[in-house]
């Protein structure tokens, strides 16, 4: 997770890849729920996040 420090400073920018083993185990879940939990810890107020269409989910 990058979180940025002068430019929108409200939205961290992350990542979450799972192996195509380990999908369907809750992996990615648990990724993104520590992720949330870090943007949140930092003081971010929402995360954006794409797949195909984007999202953008509040803390």
């Amino acid at each position: 997770m990058t979180l940025p420090q002068h430019a929108n400073t409200q939205l961290p920018v992350t990542t979450v890849r799972v192996l195509p083993a380990a999908r369907r185990q809750g992996v990615g879940t648990a990724l993104l729920r520590a992720t949330l939990l870090a943007a949140k810890a930092a003081g971010r107020r929402a995360v954006r996040g794409a797949r195909g269409v984007p999202e953008c989910r509040s803390l």
